[in-house]
């Protein structure tokens, strides 16, 4: 078994979860694996991973549950571009049933032998300081370390003086930070998560008693860097397009290093994202919208602020609705 050099980590993306609040679009797409301007959620986060020069990142662990068999054909079809002749760089960890966070970790922990080890929400759009929070969990001694920003998304996390010292689920606080699906986690963890399914919260409360769980806030005063956004529901899936879409565009960065990967899903990216192999009929008009891959928009047909999911044949106008092969709901 290898041992990680000290400036190596591991790092588990978490990309397992049903992501109910995008159904029906993620009952035939993993949330992961749906674009933001032609690039998949979880590519992002590879892409900056594999650029990170220090710590190096020695494995990337993405866990799998729903709709698994698309996760890993995917990280098979990426794997040589990312890791070229590293095979052992991305590692598929299954679920033959969903274990939340706390039995994501333990599932997969035979893999994660760097400490510490770096956990990582797949499915969210964040410019995630992997280094910047890795150097502060080892500077505090930490058992884990939770990175929060300043958000009104869900601010349940309370801090004082670089420490959580509460998490409240089902509530939120106005004196509260929202967690953004990044923690770093020191090995000595692993002996107090319990086998199967386990909600990583109740063990990271018992760390705030004692003093144990840390608070990295992201990003500082001034910082120009990709938010924290959340792309939990439709609206919001609409909302990253239009932060990230253009030359200015947040996400410029990991777009360029992509698309030279190969990675970048050919398409239109300007108020939304339309796939190459869409097809848009005469006199149609698709604006601020989505529409993925082998999706038709009938001639004459105008969408407005939709999702069209994929092979979704478009023959009346749309205005605010999420329209799939499994069924349709309005975008609030």
């Amino acid at each position: 078994m290898t041992v990680p050099a000290p400036d190596e980590i591991d790092v588990l993306l978490l990309a397992a979860g049903f992501a109910l609040r995008l159904r029906p679009l993620t009952e035939e797409v993993p949330k992961p694996l749906l674009p933001v301007c032609g690039l998949a959620m979880l590519d992002g986060h590879l892409v900056r991973l594999r650029e990170l020069p220090s710590p190096r990142v020695r494995r990337a662990v993405v866990n799998g549950h729903h709709l698994a068999g698309q996760v890993r054909a995917h990280l098979e079809q990426v794997q040589p571009s990312l890791a070229g002749e590293d095979r052992g760089w991305i590692v598929f960890s299954p679920e033959a049933e969903i274990l939340g966070t706390g039995g994501a970790i333990s599932n997969a922990a035979h893999h994660l032998r760097s400490d510490p080890f770096v956990v990582l929400n797949a499915d969210s759009l964040f410019a995630a300081p992997v280094a910047e929070a890795v150097a502060y969990h080892r500077g505090a001694g930490f058992t884990a370390t939770m990175v929060v920003t300043a958000s009104d998304f869900w601010p349940n996390v309370l801090v004082d003086g670089g420490t959580v010292t509460a998490i409240l689920p089902g509530e939120r606080d106005p004196r509260g930070y929202t967690f953004t699906g990044l923690h770093v986690v020191s090995s000595r963890l692993l002996a107090m998560l319990p086998a199967g399914f386990h909600d990583i919260r109740d063990t990271y409360k018992l760390l705030a008693k004692i003093g144990q769980l840390g608070a990295f806030v992201w990003p500082p005063a001034g910082a120009r860097t990709l938010p924290f956004l959340d792309i939990g529901t439709p609206a919001h899936y609409l909302e990253a397009h239009r932060i990230c879409a253009g030359p200015e565009s947040p996400l410029a960065a990991v777009l360029q290093s992509a698309s030279r990967m190969g990675l970048i899903q050919p398409g239109r990216s300007e108020d939304g994202f339309i796939h190459a192999r869409a097809r848009v009929g005469t006199g149609a008009t698709v604006r601020e919208s989505i529409v993925l891959w082998d999706a038709v928009i009938g001639p004459g047909v105008a969408v407005e602020r939709s999702i069209v999911g994929p092979g979704v044949q478009v023959a009346e106008d749309l205005v605010g609705m999420l329209v799939t092969a499994r069924g349709r709901r309005e975008i609030a």
